[in-house]
């Protein structure tokens, strides 16, 4: 016994040529409106705030550059220097 191919039933032939409303209640100028909660808000700031910090370059190529130059002079390096960074770096971390 032999079954051969019918053909397939597809349920959406004929559906491109179906008529659409082009909105669900028909009037014009109807729009979809989305409330989006005070934390919702946040979280997407959030967000946006860490990938602008993720693409963002943590090492300034001519800042380093700078102070690479200014190291290799022996007379840059001086205890007002040496104070002027520990108070920054003090500052920094808030002692």
């Amino acid at each position: 016994m032999t079954i051969e191919k019918l053909g397939g039933i597809n349920p959406l032939n004929g559906l491109d040529n179906a008529k659409r409303p082009k909105n669900a209640s028909g009037a014009p100028g109807n729009r979809d409106v989305i409330n989006v909660s005070e934390e919702g808000l946040k979280k997407a700031e959030a967000y946006y705030l860490a990938e602008i910090a993720s693409a963002t370059s943590d090492v300034r190529a001519e800042l380093v550059e700078r102070i690479k130059e200014k190291i290799k002079d022996p007379g840059y390096i001086s205890a007002a220097v040496i104070d002027s960074t520990a108070s920054k770096i003090m500052d920094a971390y808030g002692l």
